[in-house]
C-alpha cells in the first residue's frame, strides 16, 4: 500500500463590521498597518527603564500598640534579646547592664507569648527564637501602672542554645576608695539556656565582690538619759567586705499556647564583714568629767537562703489565670563585737532563721474593647522566725524579725 500524506489546512475568516458612512478597510491592510506601528514604536519597548527599590516596613501601627516583625537588620550586632529590643524604635538598651529604657523610662514589662516570665532571664536569650514583638505603651488593665508592655513571640517549635558569660571590675587608681583599696569591686556571672520545642532549661550563677575604706567627719552625740556627751575627736575609720555567691535553675514548659508551668530554684550564700575604731572625748554633762576613750567594733553577718518556687500562667477564651507558690528558707548568723580601751567589752553571737511560704492565684478579663478590667484573686502568707544564742543554743525569741 503507498504511503499517503494528509495535510490539514485551517483557515480563519475574518470579518469586520463597519458602521454606515464609514469606509470599509481590507482586514490584510489593516494587520499591516499594525505591524508597520509596532515598528515604528520598537524602540520605546526596548528603552531600558530605571532600577525601583521597594521596602516594606516592619512595624505595623494599631490604635494600641505596634507589631515589629524582627529583621535581620534588628538582629545584627545583637548579643541578646535585650539587646535586639535595643533597635526597636524608642527602646534603648544599656550593654553594660542589659537594663531597657523607653523613650527614658525603665518601667517596663516583659511577657513571652503573653505570659510573665522573669525580665533578667528572657533579656539573656537569644534573639533567633523570637519572630516578632509587640509594643504596647501605656497598658490598662492588670498592667495599667507600667509605662510599656514588650510582648515577644516565639519560634514555633524552635530548638537551640545559649550562653553567656559577663564580668565586670571596678577600679579607682586614687585612694577615695580607702588605703590599699584601689581595687573596689568585681561582678561575675555565667548563664546557659537550652531550649527543645516546648521546653526550656535555664541555669545561671553570679558573684559579686564590693570593698571599701572610708573615713567619717567628726560628730557629736549626746545621750540624755545618762547625761554624756560624746564627740569624736579624730576620723572614724569605716572598712567593710561584701561577697555573694548564687545560683540559679529552672524549667518551663509551655504547654501550649495556653498554658505553661516553671518550676525554679535558687540558692544565694552571702557574707559582710564590717570594722569600725575611732577615739571619742566623753563628758558627763552633771559632773563635768572628760576622758578620751578608743573605741573599735566589728561586725560579720554569713547567710544562706533557698527559694523555690512554682508557677502556672493559662488562660481560656477571655479570662486569664495565675498561680505562684514559693518557699523561703534563710538562715544567717550575726556576730558583733565591741570594744573600749576601758576595759569594757560587749559580744553577741545570734543565729536567725526564718521560713516564707507565699502563693497568689488570680483570674482576670477585660470588658468591652479592653475598656474595662475584672481582676479576682487570693494571696497567702505564712511566717516563721526564731533566733537564738548562737553558742549556747539558748532560744531568744520567735514570731518576730530580729532587728
Amino acid at each position: 500500500m503507498k504511503n499517503v500524506k494528509v495535510s490539514l489546512v485551517v483557515s480563519f475568516l475574518v470579518f469586520c463590521l463597519f458602521p454606515q458612512g464609514v469606509e470599509a478597510v481590507s482586514p490584510f491592510t489593516a494587520i499591516d498597518s499594525i505591524m508597520q506601528g509596532l515598528k515604528a514604536d520598537s524602540s520605546a519597548v526596548s528603552k531600558k527603564l530605571p532600577t525601583v527599590t521597594v521596602e516594606a516596613s516592619n512595624i505595623t501601627h494599631y490604635a494600641d500598640r505596634d507589631v515589629v516583625h524582627i529583621t535581620r537588620s534588628m538582629r545584627k550586632g545583637a548579643r541578646n534579646t535585650a539587646q535586639m529590643l535595643g533597635n526597636i524604635p524608642g527602646i534603648d538598651c544599656n550593654y553594660a547592664n542589659n537594663a531597657l529604657t523607653y523613650y527614658g523610662s525603665s518601667n517596663i514589662l516583659i511577657l513571652v507569648d503573653s505570659l510573665e516570665k522573669s525580665a533578667d532571664y528572657v533579656k539573656e536569650l537569644h534573639h533567633l527564637r523570637f519572630s516578632k514583638v509587640d509594643v504596647v505603651p501605656n497598658p490598662t488593665g492588670k498592667y495599667a501602672n507600667y509605662d510599656v508592655l514588650i510582648n515577644l513571640h516565639t519560634k514555633p517549635d524552635y530548638t537551640g542554645y545559649e550562653g553567656n558569660v559577663f564580668q565586670q571590675m571596678s577600679v579607682r587608681p586614687n585612694e577615695d576608695n580607702g588605703n590599699d583599696k584601689k581595687f573596689s569591686g568585681d561582678y561575675s556571672s555565667a548563664s546557659f539556656t537550652y531550649t527543645k520545642n516546648k521546653w526550656n532549661f535555664i541555669g545561671r550563677y553570679n558573684f559579686r565582690f564590693l570593698q571599701s575604706e572610708k573615713d567619717n567627719a567628726e560628730s557629736t552625740y549626746t545621750n540624755h538619759v545618762n547625761r554624756l556627751q560624746e564627740s569624736t575627736t579624730s576620723p572614724m575609720s569605716f572598712t567593710n567586705f561584701f561577697r555573694i555567691h548564687n545560683t540559679y535553675w529552672a524549667i518551663d514548659h509551655q504547654i501550649n499556647k495556653n498554658h505553661s508551668v516553671s518550676a525554679s530554684y535558687y540558692y544565694s550564700a552571702d557574707a559582710k564583714d564590717d570594722y569600725t575604731y575611732a577615739e571619742a572625748e566623753r563628758l558627763w554633762l552633771d559632773s563635768g568629767k572628760k576622758e578620751t576613750i578608743g573605741k573599735s567594733g566589728v561586725s560579720r553577718i554569713n547567710s544562706d537562703r533557698h527559694t523555690l518556687g512554682l508557677y502556672y500562667r493559662g488562660r481560656s477564651g477571655v479570662w486569664n489565670y495565675t498561680y505562684d507558690f514559693n518557699y523561703i528558707n534563710d538562715g544567717w548568723t550575726s556576730d558583733k563585737n565591741y570594744r573600749q580601751n576601758t576595759g569594757y567589752a560587749s559580744d553577741n553571737y545570734f543565729r536567725n532563721h526564718m521560713d516564707y511560704v507565699w502563693t497568689k492565684s488570680e483570674v482576670n478579663r477585660r470588658f468591652f474593647n479592653n475598656r474595662f478590667y475584672f481582676s479576682a484573686g487570693y494571696n497567702f502568707t505564712w511566717k516563721d522566725y526564731e533566733q537564738e544564742d548562737r553558742l549556747t543554743r539558748n532560744l531568744l525569741s520567735e514570731k518576730c524579725l530580729p532587728p
